[in-house]
Order: structure tokens, then sequence, then C-alpha cells
């Protein structure tokens, strides 16, 4: 019988209902304005001005899409990969973006950042975000080379053949995105140059961290960490395998894996 949780945990539901109020009523106080007596809604306290409420509620805002996104990525996996999961995590992030878009202009009003498109800070936290990404899989692939004598006690290449199409696929790929960065803090406003580097590098480091999570703090399923020596081998396995299929439905490396799965060697 299969206990897997198929619903995303009560806390996720909190945080999703919270980002949805928080969006409400950030847009609505920058439409319709807010009275000088309205308290602050989940903290119930009345700022000094108006301005201080959209900060406030703006920073709450943020902290409920983080919780969110926390929340999400510690429920199973089977309610996550529901469609209808899927699209109601990406409504709200979305409803979350488009009220700080509609909103920023009163959220950063009297700073340096007021007259900055919102566009820009997506841009950068996009381009952190996919940079990680690459140099992740490009990180993990390069886990995947064979030591000397594993690659003679296999009779394999050192490096696994979907390594060397991860290298050739994305590595230029994730020059063409670093050459994008630079170009892009070129263009942006000065406002916002040293923030660049910060927007950048968030989204970078917590997709490298999640790789690196899912290396060492990886779990069986009776929850038990599985070691990083044993889950590296495990994958070097699915390699090794990946490739004897390539090598063997090539005719022309036939001859060289027979001595392998000849009866003497099996």
């Amino acid at each position: 019988m299969n206990d897997t949780p198929k619903e995303l945990s009560t806390r996720y539901y909190v945080a999703e209902g919270s980002v949805w109020m928080l969006s409400a009523v950030l847009i609505i106080s920058h439409y319709l304005g807010v009275a000088p007596d309205q308290a602050i809604p989940i903290l119930n306290i009345t700022p000094n001005n108006t301005q201080h409420f959209a900060v406030v509620v703006a920073t709450l805002l943020i902290s409920a899409v983080l919780y969110m996104f926390v929340e999400w990525k510690q429920s199973s996996r089977v309610a996550r990969d529901s469609r209808w999961q899927c699209i109601r995590f990406s409504v709200s992030v979305f409803v979350a973006a488009v009220s700080f878009w509609l909103s920023h202009a009163t959220v950063l009003k009297g700073t340096r950042f007021a007259e900055v498109s919102p566009g820009w800070y997506i841009g950068f936290i996009v381009i952190g975000f996919f940079i990680g990404t690459l140099v992740s899989e490009l990180a993990f692939s390069a886990l995947m080379i064979r030591s000397p004598q594993e690659s003679r006690r296999l009779r394999l290449p050192r490096i696994p053949a979907a390594t060397w199409a991860q290298f050739i696929l994305w590595l230029p790929v994730t020059l063409l995105l670093v050459f994008a960065y630079y170009v892009l803090l070129h263009l942006a406003p000065p406002e916002i140059v040293l923030l660049a580097c910060v927007l950048v590098l968030i989204p970078f480091l917590a997709v490298l961290f999640e790789g690196a999570a899912s290396l060492f703090l990886a779990c069986d399923e009776d929850g038990k960490r599985i070691p990083y020596a044993k889950r590296i081998a495990g994958l070097k396995e699915i390699h090794d395998w990946h490739d004897y299929e390539c090598f063997l439905n090539d005719p022309r490396h036939v001859a060289a894996f027979a001595p392998i799965f000849s009866p003497k060697a099996l």
C-alpha cells in the first residue's frame, strides 16, 4: 500500500493563502490607497505612513513566497508532480510577481530604485537562475567521469557519452548566458549595477546548493540518508549501462565488447 501523500503539506496551503492575500493588499494599497489608521494584515500594526505600509507588506509577501517555495520542496514528489498543483504554484508565484511589478513605485518611493523598471530585476534573476542550473548540470556530469582504474575495469571510455553530450550542449549556452549577463549589466541603469550582482548571485547559489543537497542529503524509500559515495556509485552505474547500450548498438564497437559478455567472462 502506497502511503505517500498526494496533497501538499498544510503549511504550504497557509503560505499560498498568505501570498494571495498580501498580493491583493499590496495592489489595493497602490491603486486605492490606505486609510491612516489601517492596520497591516497578519501583524495587526498601524505604520506611521502609507510608505511604511507598502514596504512592510512587500517584505511580508517576499517572506511568504520564500516560505511557500520551501514547503513546496518539502512536500511529497507525488503531490508536486500533479499538474493541478504545479499550475496553482506557478499562478501564485505569478500573482506575487505581478503585484510587485504594479506597485514597485509605491514600495520604492523615495529611493533611487523607484524609477527603475522591475524588468531589470527579473532579467538578472532569470539569468542567475539559468546560469546556476547549467553550471550545476555540468558539475554533476563532471562527477560521472570515470577514474583510469574504472575505465580499464569496465572497458569504457573515461568520459561517459551522456557527459560528452551535456558538455557539448550546455557549455556554449552557459558562455552565452555569461555574455548576456555582461551585456545586460552594461545596458542597465547605473542605480542597480551593484544590486544586479546580488540578484544574479542569489539564484545561482540557491540552485547550486539544491544540487549539492540532492547528492549529500538524498534519502531512500525508508527515509534514511544515502551516503554520498553510494549515491555517486549508483548514478555512475546508470551511465555505465547507458554507455554499454550505446556502444553495443554501434557494430563497430561489438568486437571490443565481446570479451566482456563472453560465457567465460560471465
